[in-house]
């Protein structure tokens, strides 16, 4: 028993723990989670099943313990996506050169849908495929050739295109007590002595080592997984309210970037002081950073990062807009914007005495 090993298996190279042969830090695997692959070199994983996915999108692969992946199974990210916010669906980003646009933009070619999270003890079944954004619940069971399109609850049987739930695994008394045990986070040894009772679905023998009700452990988890569609509806109806409201705006405002540049320098005054600031510009607006090492973080930035900050920040647009500047979704905005607040908080505090 060693999880480090290549090859749990002898003389069997069609079958790797999946954590051992993964160099790309955008792939976090568990312990003991296997692929088997009789068709390609299951070493290749990375080139051969996580598809489109490049560094540029920030997007990972989370896969936990003891996981079982069948033959030709794939993860589809961001970049598969292209995006539905344009009116086009041929990716001209990513033909700058051709068509003389800023490489700054190119990830407006498509939908940044997030991180493909799969939990533990999950089976996902020869030639199925995952579509990013996606999260599979612990013990969950994906059917061959399925298409996950979107989020499965632990221990759910799901099959089919798109893949729909065909039923769950256990009763819901069964199914709280094992998210309760959370047996795959175990010590080995521990795991090993309970193989037995495991494997004989001797449910009883194992729930004497928690300490909680395992049934009041699935109830919150189910009404997690129930609030979360709640909020999706109501985020959703929310923004198409918003869409309409702009809409009608826009029907009779006019924006100062639309004003003929002698009317804005009629209307307009620039006051003029010496400063010590650092100013960074994007689409004729200009940000201007007093403290030193937060301009020093924003000058790192890619000029897409800047633009999108300045367009929140001095612009004060919403995420629908900043999305139609550069031709993004509202949630991508959302995400990088999260992301770029975040990172810059962490080199921030990295920095403090």
């Amino acid at each position: 028993m060693n999880p480090e090993n290549i090859y749990p298996r002898t003389n069997d190279h069609a079958t790797v723990y999946l954590k051992n042969v993964i160099k790309n830090p955008n792939i976090l695997v568990g312990n003991f989670t296997m692929y088997n692959d009789f068709v390609y070199d299951p070493r290749q994983f990375e080139k051969n099943n996580v598809l489109y996915h490049y560094p540029i999108n920030h997007d990972k692969l989370i896969i936990g313990k003891f996981c079982s992946i069948a033959c030709g199974a794939k993860f589809l990210f961001t970049s598969a996506n292209h995006t539905q916010a344009s009116l086009s669906t041929y990716p001209f980003p990513i033909f700058f050169e051709e068509w003389g646009l800023d490489v700054q933009n190119i990830t407006s070619a498509w939908d940044n849908k997030g991180d493909i999270i799969i939990g533990n003890d999950v089976w996902i079944g020869y030639e199925a495929v995952i579509l990013s954004g996606v999260t599979i619940g612990d013990g969950a069971i994906i059917g061959t050739r399925a298409v996950v399109t979107k989020d499965v609850p632990p221990y759910t049987i799901v099959g089919g295109v798109p893949a729909k739930a065909i039923r769950k695994r256990f009763s819901d008394d069964t199914i709280g007590a094992l998210l309760q045990i959370n047996w795959w986070d175990w010590p080995e040894e521990k795991i090993k002595q309970h193989i037995s009772d495991i494997q004989a679905g001797r449910i009883d023998r194992l729930q004497p080592l928690c300490k909680e009700s395992p049934m009041m452990v699935y109830e919150d988890t189910a009404e997690r997984h129930h609030f979360d569609s709640f909020c999706k509806v109501v985020l959703r109806h929310a923004m198409l309210d918003c869409f309409r409201e702009f809409s009608c705006q826009n029907k009779w405002l006019v924006s100062l970037n639309h004003l003929p540049q002698p009317i804005v320098d009629r209307i307009c005054t620039t006051d003029q002081y010496p400063s010590d600031y650092i100013t960074f510009s994007a689409d004729g607006y200009t940000l201007q950073i007093s403290n030193e090492q937060l301009a020093n973080i924003i000058e790192k930035l890619p000029q897409s990062e800047r633009r999108l900050l300045i367009l929140r920040f001095v612009l004060e647009l919403n995420d629908r807009e900043i999305g139609r500047r550069m031709r993004c979704s509202r949630s991508a905005i959302q995400r990088r914007r999260t992301s770029i607040l975040r990172n810059m908080r962490e080199q921030l505090t990295e920095k403090l005495p």
